[in-house]
């Protein structure tokens, strides 16, 4: 047993960022992160891994778009069909991460990389280490100016 703060400090001292939480027989019961004893202190902490928020995807009618990279790749196959097979489903979750393994790398900023179904995904925002947003060319033409995939 240990105290929110003390297991903080511990953890900081130690540079971890994880601690098990052990019952009294010596198996795991949990796991604890940084942020989650952080959260209990000052509340919900929102980052690029919580899903809570809606991700930008803005269709215009003449086929292109403007898609946050978090998006997730099943949610635009509702507008272009399937755009990944069996293996890539297992690997790829996230339009950034269609985009890097399309490209073998993360694609900087103005670079377009190109899906073997015609689709254009050009690079709008991102750093080093991640494609933050991205513009689509190639989607199907629709009459709205602005629409979101479910």
């Amino acid at each position: 047993t240990i105290r929110l703060l003390d297991l903080l400090h511990e953890m900081r001292l130690r540079r971890r960022h994880l601690a098990l939480v052990v019952d009294e027989f010596g198996g795991v019961d949990g796991l604890i992160t940084i942020e989650d004893l952080v959260e209990e202190i000052v509340g919900e902490i929102e980052d690029e891994h919580d899903t809570t928020a809606q991700l930008r995807f803005e269709q215009k009618g003449d086929g292109t778009a403007i898609a946050d990279a978090r998006l997730e790749v099943e949610a635009l196959e509702t507008i272009t069909g399937p755009l990944l097979d069996d293996d890539e489903r297992d690997e790829i979750d996230t339009l950034g991460g269609l985009v890097c393994a399309l490209a073998g790398r993360v694609p900087g900023r103005g670079e377009v990389v190109r899906h073997r179904g015609g689709l254009q995904f050009e690079i709008l925002e991102g750093d080093p280490r991640r494609v933050t947003l991205l513009k689509l060319r190639g989607l199907p033409r629709v009459k709205t100016s602005s629409s979101k995939p479910d």
